[in-house]
């Protein structure tokens, strides 16, 4: 309530504890959506008067003590942090293509593979990741820049000045959007492929990258809201390899 206290009524249903026995009483509680801040939760008993208890027999009312002959103290539960998940991501060097030469006219070229990282507290959907251009190329050395999910295309974007973008944020919950989604404790690697047009210039070397850690926006799937943007790069650093735009191929 107002005042940060619960009461629960066993008036219907009373807890019976028989004579010269224990039982103990687990509290369990949901936390609401939209929390967007760290916070800590505490529950304690605090007087021996927030317990009304009565002898089966007697009847009558009992005193609540801490223990026999001992006068009641405060009884205080451990704290319960209330947060938000966490998002890592890094270059997936398992995935992440060496050093090509892409021929110009080409299509749907592995340019680059990220691995994103969920921690164990929620799941997490990505809503928006913007690549940035590395190496000598420029926006015309490529084309059809497309982020995939295993073998499924997810999003398709062109490179504007030095970036692309894929998704849209919205502050709070985005709950029809979203790129991918990755549950709790998890990892998920999403490769990027491009083509490289017939009018790129040759010789030119072009790599992507996620440039900082507000290029990637998330909500979490439990609290459903925006992540903190002060997730983590994880090693070694989101940086794909600058490839080379070739006239031909070799043999």
């Amino acid at each position: 309530g107002s005042d940060n206290t619960v009461t629960f009524d066993l008036s219907a249903s009373p807890l019976v504890i028989n004579s010269g026995q224990s039982k103990y009483v687990y509290a369990y509680a949901d936390t609401a959506a939209g929390i967007n801040t760290s916070r800590t939760v505490i529950f304690e008993i605090t007087q021996a008067t927030d317990v009304d208890a009565y002898g089966s027999n007697s009847g009558g009312g009992v005193t609540i003590t801490y223990s026999i002959g001992t006068a009641f103290s405060r009884q205080t539960g451990a704290t319960m942090t209330i947060n938000q998940g966490t998002l890592s991501f890094s270059l997936d060097s398992a995935t992440n293509p060496a050093v090509q030469s892409y021929v110009l006219g080409t299509t749907n070229r592995l340019w680059a593979a990220f691995k994103f990282s969920t921690g164990s507290t929620e799941g997490v959907r990505v809503t928006e990741v913007t690549l940035t251009k590395t190496g000598t190329g420029s926006a015309t050395d490529i084309s059809n820049i497309t982020l995939y999910d295993g073998s499924t295309a997810i999003a398709s974007g062109s490179m504007v000045g030095s970036t692309v973008k894929f998704g849209a944020n919205t502050i709070g919950w985005d709950s029809a959007g979203g790129l991918f989604d990755i549950p709790a404790s998890t990892n998920k690697v999403i490769t990027v492929k491009a083509d490289v047009p017939s009018g790129a210039t040759a010789a030119n070397t072009l790599g992507l990258k996620i440039n900082a850690l507000a290029d990637i926006k998330a909500d979490g799937l439990t609290s459903q809201y925006d992540l903190p943007t002060a997730s983590a790069f994880g090693s070694p650093a989101p940086n794909g390899n600058n490839h080379i735009v070739a006239t031909s191929g070799s043999l």
